[in-house]
Parts: structure tokens; sequence; C-alpha cells
């Protein structure tokens, strides 16, 4: 396309022609005529070099390139690559891993949690948080009606 062409065209063309360019298309009419003008000279003279220069064929990307995704890997390729970078036995299925894991910290005690700290959390910030906390307070309920309405058992 020349000048001549480009100063034919109409605003909404000559934005067409820009966006298809990837260059801003705002603007009066003739400073979208300018602005496609200068790229459409550029492009000319980028296209003038490359013919006087074939010296660098330009060679398309293959799907094995160091750019590409690497290919996901097994969750079991993964936990053997684990183990031996540190070094640890691989563990096979999850009741096993459950086994290594109680070995290795220890199991959580009936202790750990104290029911004190518990029920002052609990009144703090009026949410129940711990299952057994709420499992005690709905048998002391249980507990309290059995008395008020006299069955104590």
């Amino acid at each position: 396309m020349d000048e001549s062409a480009v100063r034919q065209l109409k605003v909404a063309e000559l934005r067409g022609e820009l966006t298809k360019l990837g260059l801003p298309t705002g603007g009066k009419k003739d400073e979208l005529q300018t602005r496609l003008i200068e790229a459409l000279q550029a492009s000319a003279v980028s296209n003038q070099t490359k013919s006087a220069n074939p010296s660098r064929p330009s060679k398309p990307i293959s799907p094995t390139s160091p750019t590409s995704q690497p290919a996901a890997h097994a969750p079991s390729d993964r936990m053997a690559e684990r183990a031996a970078r540190f070094k640890i036995e691989p563990v096979g299925s999850g009741d096993e891993r459950l086994k290594k894991r109680k070995e290795r910290f220890g199991s959580i005690s009936e202790d750990f949690f104290d029911m004190e700290k518990l029920r002052a959390r609990q009144a703090r910030f009026g949410v129940v948080t711990s299952e057994r906390l709420a499992q005690d307070d709905m048998n002391a309920q249980k507990v309290k009606r059995l008395q008020r309405f006299g069955l104590n058992s």
C-alpha cells in the first residue's frame, strides 16, 4: 500500500490497518495516516534489509527446543526423585506413609489440646474451635438435661 492509497482510506479503515500492525489507533485522521505511512515505510526498509542479507535464514522453533515445557512426571516418579534427593527411602501407600510419618515425628496426644485454652478461645471469638470441645459441650448439655428431668443414670 502506497501513500496515496493510505490518504484515500477512511478513519475506520485506517484504525483497522493500524490494529493489524499493533499500533495505537487514537488520534485525528491525519495523525492516523502519518502513523500508518511511517509504519509501512519502516516495514519496507526492514524487508529490503532482509532480502539484502540472506546469510541468516530464519529457522522455525522445533517442539523439542529448550523453551518448550518439560513433560509432566508421574507422582511416583516425583516421589522417587524426591527420596533420592533427600536421601530417604521412598514410601509407597498412604497408610505406610502415615505410619512412617508417625514414627518420624510422633503423634499428637490428647494432652496437646488444653481444654481450658479452647474454652477461652470459644468464649472470646464465639466460635467452636475444636470438634472435641463441641462433643464435650454436647455431652455436658445432655447431662444437664438428664439432671433437670430427674433421669440420672
